[in-house]
């Protein structure tokens, strides 16, 4: 019969828990959206939408036309003056709550009509890093499991010329906790939140004398004590 019975010391062999190779193996999930910002809702020379606030730190002397406006159903930011040099806007997403979610997804686009724009973007609570946009659509991924997060992003833009963001979308799977693990006993293909419940398979010993040894020579593998 198998049984998890010690070894002969003389054997210098000692009951373990078999390691296998451990990987993430998510389950297909459509994202499902966590926060959007199209800017559709929205219209006129405002500095406050439905979920969100743009500022320029500009005074109001500080410039002519413009500043931040929603135009064609996109935020932009154009800075007209007769001073040279160049300004900064920056857009903030209000908190956005992120329990109950994970494979986390940022979205973003970008135009410009100066090469020398620039537009970057961050995620607080250390989630994303301050990261630079290109023209057009903007894509981060791997963003790390948090409780909330708010999105900032800052433009910047010669004189007389404009940037603009549009379709700001913040994506994520519902989170499913369990065991994510496939060379795991309890092993749960439903699971793409890994809990730590992972338990992995033994190796059992034949007690075929029923001395309370294990014999070395005879030995299975296995979640559950084998038949016999």
């Amino acid at each position: 019969m198998f049984h998890l019975a010690p070894l002969r010391a003389r054997d210098l062999l000692v009951l373990t828990t078999l390691l296998c190779a451990c990987f993430y193996s998510p389950v297909s999930a459509r994202a499902q959206g966590v926060y959007s910002e199209d800017f559709e809702d929205d219209a006129g020379a405002t500095t406050v939408g439905s979920g969100w606030t743009a500022s320029t730190g500009l005074a109001a002397g500080d410039i002519t036309t413009l500043g931040v406006e929603l135009v064609g159903g996109n935020l932009r930011f154009e800075w007209e003056h007769s001073l040279n040099g160049g300004a900064t806007a920056t857009w903030t997403s209000d908190a956005v709550d992120l329990s109950g979610f994970t494979n986390l997804q940022l979205s973003i686009f970008y135009g410009e009509d100066n090469p020398q724009a620039t537009g970057t973007v961050s995620l607080s609570g250390g989630l994303l890093n301050t990261q630079s946009l290109s023209p057009g659509s903007n894509s981060f991924t791997s963003i790390p499991d948090g409780l909330s997060t708010v999105i900032t992003i800052t433009l910047a833009t010669p004189k007389n010329k404009w940037v603009y963001i549009d379709d700001i979308v913040l994506s994520g799977d519902v989170a499913v906790a369990g065991c994510t693990n496939s060379g795991a006993c309890n092993y749960d293909a439903s699971a793409n939140s890994d809990d730590g419940s992972c338990t992995y398979a033994t190796i059992w010993y034949v007690d075929s004398d029923s001395d309370g040894f294990g014999d070395p020579a005879v030995s299975q593998t296995s979640c559950t004590q084998p038949v016999g």
